[in-house]
């Protein structure tokens, strides 16, 4: 027991040291932001979408789960396009792009649900957003890798990466509902998609002169 605690003892001085430096980075503190906030848009939609589909539009339980494996497959989608695609276009780019796309979906949405009410035009950009978001954050993956700085271990961005975005999934699913209960379910998706947009924006300043692609990266030193 006393090993396995300075273990854990070792470990978290390990991050600790590590995180000091990678929060000085500001490619990476901003590409994070927008991770934390494009994380919790998805929570925001996932965690009222059941209640949205039984109670807007009357869907039964078999109903609702088959719509949900719809949304898999968008979520699929966009992870095998992101093999091969992501470095053609240049991370930056797929990040940038899609990002804006992926959040335009999501404010499209709540708009056309408000005015239209058209279950199969809300899927349809449902999934369309799910192709995008995931594509945008498995590029994301490779960018964060690539960024790291010289003197840190890329597991320890990879976890902080993973650690901002389970922090944006929890506050997303803890809005949600009372953002529901305020103006049904366009609203929760409408707002945490603006959030998204704003996050996206600043990483784009920020990384306004980097490199677009992974092998461009590996060429020059990665500013600050």
């Amino acid at each position: 027991a006393a090993s396995c605690w300075g273990s854990l003892i070792g470990v978290w001085r390990l991050m600790r040291q590590n995180a000091a430096i990678v929060f000085t980075s500001r490619i990476l503190v901003t590409y994070y932001l927008f991770n934390f906030a494009l994380t919790g848009a998805t929570s925001a939609f996932n965690t009222n979408f059941g209640v949205w589909l039984a109670r807007d539009h009357g869907f039964d339980q078999k109903a609702v789960g088959i719509a949900t494996s719809i949304l898999g497959l968008g979520e699929m989608v966009g992870c095998l396009l992101s093999f091969g695609l992501s470095d053609r276009l240049g991370h930056k780019n797929v990040i940038n792009s899609f990002g804006v796309l992926a959040c335009s979906t999501l404010v499209a949405f709540s708009l056309l649900e408000n005015l239209v009410g058209s279950v199969l035009l809300g899927l349809t950009l449902l999934v369309l957003y799910y192709t995008l978001a995931e594509w945008c954050w498995i590029t994301g993956l490779s960018f964060v890798s690539v960024a790291t700085p010289p003197n840190v271990d890329n597991t320890i961005t990879m976890q902080l990466l993973m650690s901002v975005g389970s922090i944006g999934s929890l506050l997303g699913t803890a809005a949600a509902h009372p953002l529901y209960r305020i103006g049904g379910y366009p609203l929760p998706t409408a707002i945490t998609a603006v959030t998204t947009m704003v996050c996206l924006g600043i990483f784009s300043i920020t990384t306004w002169r980097v490199p677009c692609s992974s092998k461009e990266v590996r060429s020059v030193t990665l500013p600050s």
